[in-house]
């Protein structure tokens, strides 16, 4: 009797372990992409005289987004060149009021990467540290 209880305590958690693997999978493959971009576009076109053109984006595993360039721009004028971003979520700041992120990109033949702290629960204010490399 004992070993038929575990039986179904084993199904039942291999149930929620295998519904929790296609979600993340199907959330993985239909990734909103180009509306991620456009977004991201547009919230920084919000900016004076700001704008930026991001090539590609796609989630990164674990809870993070990678890009292939980013342009921006300063009144139509391309300023600089980011390639192969990579955006990672610290996952146990999400529900506080400062979200914390790190990045990592090359740029200027080198590589740049650091910590973007959003400040706030509507996010206004943006600190970053960044190293050089």
């Amino acid at each position: 009797m004992l070993m038929n209880e575990w039986n179904i305590k084993y199904k039942i958690a291999g149930y929620i372990v295998f519904f929790i693997a296609c979600l993340l999978f199907a959330l993985y493959i239909q990734f909103p992409a180009q509306l991620f971009a456009d977004y991201i576009e547009n919230q920084i076109a919000k900016s004076r005289n700001t704008s930026a053109q991001i090539s590609s984006i796609s989630p990164s595993l674990p809870f993070g987004l990678k890009s292939g360039s980013i342009i921006l721009k300063w009144q139509g004028e391309p300023v600089v060149r980011f390639d192969n971003v990579l955006c990672s979520f610290q996952i146990q700041t999400l529900l506080s009021a400062n979200k914390y992120v790190k990045y990592k990109a090359d740029v200027f033949n080198g590589m740049v990467s650091g910590v973007a702290i959003f400040e706030g629960y509507n996010s206004e204010n943006v600190g970053l540290t960044s190293l050089f490399e």
